[in-house]
């Protein structure tokens, strides 16, 4: 399927995937629909702990406004809300089930000032330019039909110095086999996503829609999947037995085509003009923060006016 050419029609495939997984993911995995969470030793409640983890992760502060981006019913934003002071999070999903369950969970939560949950398609996302000052992804890139489109658009809804952040997972740089390309198709049609983008291309995507500093790695080490595989397979009378979860995910992969990983990137700070400019060229002078030596420096670039947006 061409994503350019029918997205409607993959936009139905979704829609009926969650449809039928739905209930699954709730009486199984609960409310965060994700295959992997952060392996941060005993805790007793790992969720919370992984979500909020990931939150730092994504550089999210206390009075942020932040989109969630492929909510599923908003397990992670509710932890985030509880625990970041004053946080608001916008949450986007597709699936008609998910935003109604996530709207009652919410307000059964008594979060319903600090989340709101809209139907839509993050392709097209129905917020003002420059409104989020965090925009996250935890394992909801694989449904977008147009990585171009996607990040273009999440560029225009977050502001000058903001964040986008994505914990997902990704399919090995390397050619793959015909074994592994099998097993990577068997897992994008078994989750109904359009596909599992290399890291590489996710960022390329990422740079070309106008973020910076494009900082992606490897996670797989720091990864548990216990939460999901033990949600696939309950005892009954002394022996496991699949649940309904399991009969729809679970597989017995051979290979090692997927691996997580996260990608941190920033909207650049507007330009601003510097001495000796003249009619023809002008410079943008960014703000940029230096993770590996906690201090903030300043970048100068040249650019041609004619080529300035």
């Amino acid at each position: 399927m061409k994503s350019e050419e029918h997205p409607s029609a993959y936009r139905k495939q979704v829609r009926k995937y969650w449809r039928q997984a739905h209930r699954p993911y709730l009486e199984s995995v609960g409310t965060t629909f994700q295959a992997g969470l952060m392996n941060l030793g005993p805790a007793e409640e790992p969720v919370t702990r992984s979500n909020l983890h990931l939150a730092a992760a994504a550089g999210i502060r206390p009075g942020d406004r932040v989109l969630d981006a492929g909510c599923g019913v908003c397990g992670p934003g509710m932890d985030i809300a509880r625990q970041i002071e004053g946080v608001t999070v916008t949450a986007v999903t597709i699936s008609p089930e998910q935003a109604a369950t996530a709207k009652k969970l919410i307000h059964q939560a008594r979060l319903s000032s600090r989340i709101k949950v809209s139907l839509a398609d993050y392709h097209r996302l129905p917020f003002p330019a420059g409104f989020f000052d965090v925009v996250y992804f935890f394992e909801s890139v694989g449904y977008s039909y147009d990585l171009a489109r996607l990040f273009s658009e999440v560029f225009r809804v977050t502001r000058p110095g903001g964040v986008v952040y994505i914990k997902d997972v990704f399919s090995r740089e390397r050619p793959l086999s015909q074994a592994e390309q099998e097993e990577l198709a068997g897992f994008n049609r078994t989750y109904a996503q359009f596909q599992t983008p290399t890291l590489r291309q996710v960022r390329e995507a990422l740079a070309e829609a106008g973020f910076e500093q494009v900082r992606g790695r490897d996670l797989t080490k720091r990864i548990t999947t216990a939460h999901a595989l033990n949600a696939m397979f309950e005892n009954r009378n002394g022996s496991l037995r699949p649940t309904e979860f399991g009969k729809m995910h679970f597989r017995s992969y051979r290979c090692a085509a997927v691996f997580f990983g996260e990608i941190k990137a920033a909207r650049p700070e507007p330009k601003r003009l510097g001495p000796g400019n003249n009619s023809k060229r002008q410079h943008k002078c960014r703000k940029a923060h230096n993770p590996n030596q906690g201090e903030k420096t300043w970048q100068i670039e040249a650019r041609r006016s004619s080529r300035s947006s």
